[in-house]
């Protein structure tokens, strides 16, 4: 049993350093990153394992002092209450976790395809700003579980304008543009007197043929 007080240390070395890598997953997967979801399901699926290897740190602590080091115990008794503490923890929000309801219909949007939106609906609000600042104007999402599609809509109650005087390459084409790079659609609806209506919609999941949009150095 020489191994036996070697247990404690390496399950406590082994529990940190995957403690470590879930929370860089953890923030991995609140990032808009192409592989945040990916990041997601490996974060839930290290939870077990890291609770496991914390209660084994646990145990294998108390054995040593009990059993191969008694003279430590009371120098140990508030290392092993904190132990005692984490796993406490770890097990409440593992059980609390258990009653949070979960939408099986519910979809992850790809971040690629969620900032095409973002950017199309803030540049539709900078021209509400930009022609018509007193104007009301909403913003609509409506994501269509059985098509798989995302549908947005900017509105405003401006006095709208003749789209065939709008130049080309302007504002409005770049919002299609955007919205057609990630496999999606846009649509204007205006006439002068009428506001303007902006309305679109993208897949949930990128096509095989959308672009990839990596951070370029400076």
């Amino acid at each position: 049993m020489a191994f036996a007080p070697w247990v404690h240390p390496v399950a406590g070395l082994a529990a940190t350093a995957l403690a470590a890598y879930q929370a860089s997953l953890g923030l991995r997967s609140r990032r808009r990153r192409p592989d945040a979801p990916a990041a997601r399901r490996r974060h839930a699926a290290v939870g077990p394992w890291l609770w496991a290897l914390y209660a084994l740190n646990w145990l294998a602590g108390i054995a040593t002092v009990r059993w191969a080091r008694p003279e430590i115990e009371t120098a140990a008794s508030g290392h092993f209450s904190l132990a005692g503490a984490i796993v406490a923890l770890l097990t409440l929000g593992a059980v609390l976790s258990r009653w949070v309801p979960v939408d099986a219909r519910a979809r992850v949007i790809h971040p690629v395809i969620g900032a095409a939106v973002y950017f199309c609906c803030t540049e539709a609000l900078q021209n509400t700003v930009k022609h018509c600042p007193d104007a009301p104007v909403e913003v609509l999402l409506d994501l269509d579980t059985d098509t798989g599609r995302l549908h947005f809509a900017v509105a405003d109650q401006g006095p709208g304008f003749e789209i065939a005087a709008t130049p080309a390459g302007g504002g409005l084409q770049n919002m299609a543009d955007r919205i057609g790079a990630v496999g999606g659609d846009l649509a204007v609806h205006t006439e002068p007197g009428t506001g303007t209506r902006v309305t679109g919609w993208v897949p949930v999941t990128l096509p095989d043929t959308a672009p990839v949009w990596e951070p370029v150095a400076t």
